[in-house]
């Protein structure tokens, strides 16, 4: 395989029936209309953060000062006979580890948090 040139574009429509409707972008645009989020956040729409500190990190036995962070965006076809999940952009980028830490928050959390318990599905 050829190295990897990212942005990797995915879908702009569902690759199952064609829909142009996509779930998780008309969900965001509501939190955005309804001032829940600020205007231009989750410009990509949905996605998932891979960060790779603690691969890095172990494998080399040491701090390092920044770390690649794969985010797959994704979205939900928005046809009520599909519901497809589709991959529409694949973004690799650079984190500082200052940043990471300053995110995650101090141990135990922030002052006020709420602690969150395991849900577990009961059948």
């Amino acid at each position: 395989m050829d190295k990897l040139e990212f942005p990797i574009e995915g879908h702009s429509v569902c690759p199952n029936c064609g829909g142009a409707e996509k779930i998780g972008r008309a969900f965001i645009d509501e939190l955005i209309a309804d001032k829940k989020l600020p205007e231009g956040t989750f410009r990509e729409g949905l996605a998932i953060s891979i960060p790779f500190t603690q691969v890095l990190q172990s494998a080399l036995a040491m701090p390092v000062p920044a770390f690649p962070v794969l985010q797959i965006c994704f979205e939900i076809c928005g046809n009520s006979e599909c519901h497809t999940f589709y991959i529409t952009k694949i973004i690799l980028s650079q984190q500082d580890v200052q940043v990471q830490m300053k995110q995650q928050g101090p141990p135990g959390g922030l002052p006020g948090q709420r602690k969150m318990k395991p849900h577990f599905l009961t059948g």
